[in-house]
């Protein structure tokens, strides 16, 4: 297993949120692969920092290989907390382009700690090439 990182990836101290209690931030970042993803691998959008209710995530992908899933989740940095690395999506099917967003079952989300936004390749290898943008509404509650 792997771990790609977004160009842009960033400790949570220098990704910006819109203020403590109660204003909803957007983070949007976007994932060219230039090698293949193998199944297990983890693409690492961003890392922000705990104490924040996750809204709603969207993904973008390209066109991909047929039976080609990502999950999307977080993973917490500190090895103690809780993961949820499907929490959005669950073998999600990126074998053609499209937008998808966040399961509807799922509500909001608090993350006590730091963590990283990430997907999960399964069902089969990603090819080279492909885009991936994930857009995350979310609010810094700030204990």
């Amino acid at each position: 297993m792997a771990n790609i990182d977004a160009l842009d990836f960033q400790n949570p101290g220098s990704i910006p949120h819109g203020g403590t209690y109660g204003n909803q931030s957007v983070l949007v970042r976007e994932i060219t692969l230039d090698a293949q993803a193998s199944i297990a691998d983890v693409l690492r959008f961003a890392r922000l920092q705990g104490d924040v209710r996750i809204i709603d995530a969207i993904l973008f992908t390209d066109t991909n290989a047929a039976s080609a899933t990502l999950d999307l989740g977080y993973k917490t940095v500190d090895s103690g907390a809780t993961d949820d690395v499907d929490h959005f999506l669950a073998a999600e099917d990126v074998a053609t382009a499209g937008m998808f967003r966040a399961n509807a079952g799922n509500p909001p989300v608090v993350v006590p700690s730091e963590f990283d936004l990430v997907a999960t390749v399964g069902g089969a290898a990603i090819s080279a090439g492909l885009k991936a943008t994930v857009v995350l509404f979310y609010e810094f509650i700030g204990h």
